[in-house]
């Protein structure tokens, strides 16, 4: 946009002043509209009241705050009539998103001029904000033509940005527009009423200050008399204190000497554990030994294979000796003849026995699962049994299992203790005994990656997909990394993902990223799928053996009452059943606080065992590390023990607590229920938080403490329920723990934490750190992620920061010296992630301070490879083409892909403009032959079509199969991609390739099966609606027999697209086109009754009267079909 401004005004200070009003008229103006178009795509208007009434009591807080004002309350909720955001100001508007909806802090915060570098929504709307303000408060009418111009530019790239290019020329009118007298005198009314409006705010804002002030004052006076008299109090108490304080003095003499006499019992303790030690050190030798027996007997096998093929040869010679009896029962008698019968079914016999063990040792060998984790996999699964035995059929185990039939992937969602698991694990058992999958519990997408086997039958169940309790942000960046293994597995016909996920988990906004566990939800808890009362009335029955009981319990809606049946307890006839399924929570509070008072030793070590997360092993009690014995004794004392309780005797209650509020299983003691481990995390983390801040496993702290004010600034974690607030008087505390965990490699842990998706809390995380010194600050930033053993393994906080866009802590990180080009495990560096999260702002950074631009990951991913796949952001992909990325490197190693292919892939056109713009390479192919140009055209991008074309692309580019770019758009019935192609010299007389050539170039990981069924469903998705009734009583091999050897007219003509045929007939010598069986276009038309087409054939040329080797001609095929127009047709040429 042109920044002169062509006004005629008589003086200087009239140009100044008209400056002025044009910077008014376009902020409050068109800026105001611009805003509007963002705010409305935020808050749509048809659901804007609901919005506001869901969101009434954040709205009323921000009153009491001082953020809005009374009179915009009124206007949010009137007291007659309806709301509507033409009636929002600006600054109205800008305080109900950046407090409503989960938005980004621009780099100085909302309320200052952003940097002209910060073009995200946040920055635009706090950008035409502060505008917007600096016109109402101006002291002066006037700007100067240079900050007139600057401004302007700054204004209006704003407003394009957020209302799009229709603003353009509007904002254009406006700058060029000659302001009359009239004009100017209503422009000058209405901004002396906006700045007494805004003075007016101001004036009641102090008012209502001043009043604030006031009210405190005298309270603060009361407090100061109060603390008087208590500080009075106290002094006399100290007094008596001192006294008893010089008593004590002699007992702990006398305490003392009954320590020593303690150590010399301990040095005989300690000869005792050293015994120990050794012990179990000669156990490590046994195991190691059997580890070597293992290794003999994996050697076995292969022996026993050999022994079976000597066997096999064996066998051979006496099918020979056989032969010979034969030869000479022949000459002989019946018996005889009966004598070789019966010798050759016991080789018959024998032949099959050994064929069917060698072919099950072959499969074992095979298996790419390791039989340790078979081993493990079929305990759980007999567990499943045990459990399934009580298995209630309900409406949602029908929904879930007619989907989880019909796709590939089904996500079952609900709350904690719903029986979302219960009724994978039932479903799982039965594809497992009525259709032979094979299930295979995962619980990472490398488990996935490397369990799964092409062509395998399999289940894959994943138990709490993505967390727990809260959306684990690191294990959905596992499963976003994994994506292509993913979509492999869901692509083969013969495997299936079945998940359970938390509801809450599933709906956290980080959680859709995951599109693939979000293509089919099953929500059992929703109002469709909910127990109904009768099924409810079942698990009564079933569960605590009761038939008539309190209506209110059986109709009131209970997300959790599987759970709360499967635990109650019959023998406990203290329970007050009502209590228990309608407060649970209170009920094993209840349970709780009577343990405080009568069983201290039992709760304190079920506090052990949330402190450990659910994670507490017997192993902890036989080493006894000093660590470990200095969180029993704080957390007995916590408990109200003695510090000198034994560990051994807390493990012992742990012990009698098994079957009830413990399940131990594999030496682990873990919490009977995750839903009942969220009450008691809740519980003891509320009552011991220091205690947890100081002891708790690092992964608990990261998910299950929450800062109060992160509480009310983010929306989504407000609704977490059972989740502890972090108060402000343990927030140091809680940061500094952060910071050693850190520093013990525990990174992930740390940029993880749940509170490090507010910027407040950043901020004071920042504020920690300003205690450490220099040298440690740039160890910290450098610092890698020692406890991850996945692919993701060495990860560092530079790598996190840019996965979750936190600019302040990039640019902390960078100021000391942080290492930008570090990779983790699997070769991902910081701009790589930057570049897949599409965080524009941190890419600039990195790019800044020199990031390498063609680090690739070990697959062979290059950052401008994936930022072309995931978002194609065309200030990303600039950026990185500015530095050298290189433009033709592979981002994939296996199959040859390069950023083009990527961009074609996912239909974005600018980015493949600008890649080719830059010298991207149009002929590069994958390894089966696939060309950019043939997926654009699978894809039905005609608009890249087009560029490729332009910039030279083979138009006669094949797959292994014979597949071209103009074949598919002939069974796709792409007109005008096929047009361009023949345009520009695509070969109308390739063929694909036969069939059983086809079959020979597939790979040996590759089904023939699966390559004939993606034709077969070419078909149903390409073909008209004759085609497609027609196929359904017909083979996937007769589709697939059609495919193979056809041109493309012929496959034009048999899926019924009429256009395309007269296209190709435009550029054929002859229409009679023969495959190998001598089959013409014409036979096909002929078959399906496609009598138009019929006709353009004849037209051209077409032989009706042809025969192929089957000796039919397309009369006979008309014939048979009961075509008699087409018939009728025939007889005419």
């Amino acid at each position: 946009m042109s920044t002169s401004v062509s006004r005629q005004i008589s003086s200087a200070n009239d140009e100044e002043e008209e400056n002025f009003l044009h910077i008014y008229k376009l902020v409050v103006g068109i800026g105001t509209e611009a805003v509007r178009d963002t705010f409305d795509r935020l808050f749509l208007p048809i659901s804007l009241v609901a919005t506001l009434k869901k969101e009434e009591m954040n709205i009323r807080k921000l009153g009491k705050k001082k953020r809005l004002t009374a009179k915009q309350i009124d206007i949010l909720f009137p007291s007659s009539g309806t709301t509507s955001s033409k009636l929002y100001d600006i600054s109205m508007m800008v305080c109900l998103i950046r407090n409503l909806v989960p938005v980004s802090r621009p780099i100085n915060g909302f309320d200052t001029l952003p940097l002209t570098t910060e073009t995200s929504m946040e920055a635009d709307l706090a950008r035409i904000k502060y505008y917007r303000n600096e016109v109402a408060h101006a002291d002066s009418d006037k700007i100067t033509t240079i900050d007139f111009q600057t401004k302007w530019q700054d204004l209006v790239g704003a407003i394009i940005r957020r209302g799009g290019t229709k603003y353009k020329n509007v904002c254009d009118e406006l700058e060029q527009e000659k302001l009359s007298k009239n004009c100017i005198t209503d422009l000058r009314q209405q901004i002396a009423k906006l700045q007494e409006e805004t003075r007016d705010s101001i004036q009641q804002l102090r008012q209502d200050t001043d009043n604030k002030i006031e009210t405190e004052a005298g309270k603060t006076d009361e407090m100061l008399q109060d603390t008087k008299t208590e500080i009075i109090v106290k002094l006399e108490e100290l007094e008596g204190q001192e006294i008893k304080l010089v008593t004590n003095m002699t007992k702990i003499d006398i305490t003392q000497q009954k320590l020593k006499e303690r150590v010399l019992g301990l040095e005989g303790a300690k000869i005792e554990s050293n015994k120990r030690l050794l012990e179990v050190k000669m156990e490590q030798d046994s195991l190691r030994s059997k580890l070597d027996e293992s290794k003999i007997l994996n050697l076995d096998v292969g022996i026993k294979i050999k022994e079976i093929k000597t066997d096999q040869q064996e066998l051979q010679k006496q099918i020979g000796i056989l032969h010979a009896k034969q030869y000479m029962a022949a000459e002989s008698d019946i018996t005889g003849r009966e004598e070789v019968r019966g010798i050759k079914a016991e080789i018959k016999e024998d032949k099959k026995h050994i064929i069917s063990k060698l072919e099950r040792l072959e499969l074992e060998q095979e298996d790419p699962v390791p039989r340790n984790i078979r081993e493990q996999i079929k305990m759980r699964i007999d567990e499943w049994k045990i459990k399934d035995i009580k298995f209630i059929c309900t409406r949602a185990y029908e929904d879930v299992l007619a989907k989880t039939k019909s796709n590939s992937c089904v996500a079952v969602t609900g709350g904690s203790g719903s029986g979302k698991s219960a009724i994978v694990r039932h479903i799982s058992l039965l594809l497992f005994a009525e259709s032979g999958f094979d299930i295979m519990i995962v619980s990472s997408p490398m488990e996935l990656q490397n369990y799964y086997k092409p062509g395998r039958k399999t289940l894959f169940v994943l138990e709490d997909a993505c967390g727990k309790f809260t959306a684990n942000k690191r294990q959905i960046d596992d499963w976003i990394a994994m994506t292509d293994v993913l979509n492999q597995v869901m692509a083969d016909d013969l495997c299936k993902i079945l998940l359970t996920c938390r509801l809450q988990v599933y709906k956290d906004a980080k959680f859709s990223a995951l599109k693939a566990f979000e293509k089919c939800e099953c929500n059992i808890t929703s109002d469709e799928l909910c127990l109904t009362m009768e099924e409810k009335k079942k698990f009564l029955k079933t569960y605590l053996n009761l038939e008539n009981l309190e209506v209110d319990i059986v109709s009131s809606k209970n997300d959790m009452f599987p759970l709360l049946c499967e635990l109650y307890l019959t023998e406990n006839e203290d329970v007050d059943i009502e209590k228990y399924f309608n407060a649970p929570y209170n009920f094993y509070k209840k349970e709780l606080e009577a343990l405080r008072i009568n069983g201290k030793y039992k709760l304190c070590a079920l506090c052990l065992c949330i402190m450990f997360n659910n994670q507490m092993t017997e192993g902890y009690f036989i080493r006894l590390t000093k660590e470990f014995r200095k969180i029993v004794k704080n957390t007995c004392e916590y408990c109200g023990l003695s510090r000198d309780t034994s560990a051994i005797r807390l493990k012992d209650e742990l012990d009698t607590l098994d079957k009830t509020y413990i399940s131990k299983h594999d030496r682990v003691y873990k919490v009977y229920h995750e839903k009942v481990f969220d009450f008691m995390a809740y519980y003891f983390g509320e009552m011991m938080t220091q205690c947890f801040i100081d002891h708790a496993d690092s992964a608990f702290l990261r998910e299950r403490f929450l800062w109060e004010k992160a509480i009310d600034s983010d929306e989504h974690l407000h609704v977490i329920e059972n989740i502890v607030s972090l108060k402000g008087e343990f927030l140091h505390s809680y940061i500094d723990r952060m910071i050693l965990d850190w520093s013990n490699g525990k990174v992930s842990d740390v940029f993880y934490n749940i509170n490090m998706r507010s910027a407040s809390f950043r901020y004071e995380f920042l504020k920690g750190l300003d205690g450490i010194g220099e040298t440690q600050a740039t160890k910290l930033s450098n610092m890698k992620d020692v406890f991850r053993d996945d692919f993701a393994s060495g990860n560092t906080p530079l790598i996190i920061s840019c996965v979750d866009g936190y600019v302040d802590l990039l640019n902390w990180l960078l100021e000391h010296k942080a290492n930008i080009n570090e990779r983790r495990k699997d070769g991902s560096s910081a701009l790589y992630m930057a570049c897949q999260k599409n965080y524009g702002d941190v890419v600039n950074i990195l790019l800044q301070n020199n990031a390498e631009v063609n680090l690739c990951t070990e697959e062979g991913v290059s950052p401008l490879g994936v930022a072309c796949f995931f978002n194609s952001n065309l200030q990303i992909i600039r950026g990185l083409l500015k530095k050298n990325a290189e433009v033709n490197k592979y981002i994939f190693k296996e199959n040859n892909m390069t950023p083009l292919f990527m961009a074609c892939q996912n239909n974005f056109t600018s980015a493949v403009e600008i890649l080719l713009k830059h010298g991207a390479d149009p002929d590069i192919c994958l390894h089966d032959g696939m060309s950019v140009l043939l997926y654009a055209c699978q894809n039905k991008s005609t608009e890249i079509v087009s560029l490729l074309i332009q910039y030279e692309a083979n138009p006669n580019s094949e797959m292994r199969d014979g597949d071209t770019p103009l074949f598919a758009a002939s069974r796709m019935g792409l007109r005008d991609i096929t047009e361009i192609l023949l345009e520009n010299g695509a070969d109308v007389y390739k063929c694909l390739h036969s069939e059983e050539s086809i079959e020979k170039s597939l790979e040996e990981t590759e089904s023939f099966e699966n390559e004939k069924q993606a034709w077969f469903n070419d078909v149903k998705y390409f073909a008209s609606d004759t085609t497609a009734a027609y196929i359904e009583n017909k083979s996937v091999d007769y589709v697939f027999s059609v495919f193979a050897g056809s041109s493309p007219l012929h496959v034009a003509c048999f899926m019924g697209h009429i256009e395309i045929c007269r296209m190709l007939t435009g550029k054929l010598s002859s229409v009679n086109i023969r495959k190998e069986d001598g089959t013409t276009p014409l036979f096909y038309a002929c078959e399906l009754g496609h009598l138009a087409i019929v006709r353009v054939l004849l037209e051209k040329g077409a032989n009706p009267k042809i025969q192929r080797e089957d000796l039919s001609s397309p009369l006979t095929i008309a014939d048979v079909n009961g075509h008699t127009n087409v018939l009728s047709l025939l007889t005419k040429y």
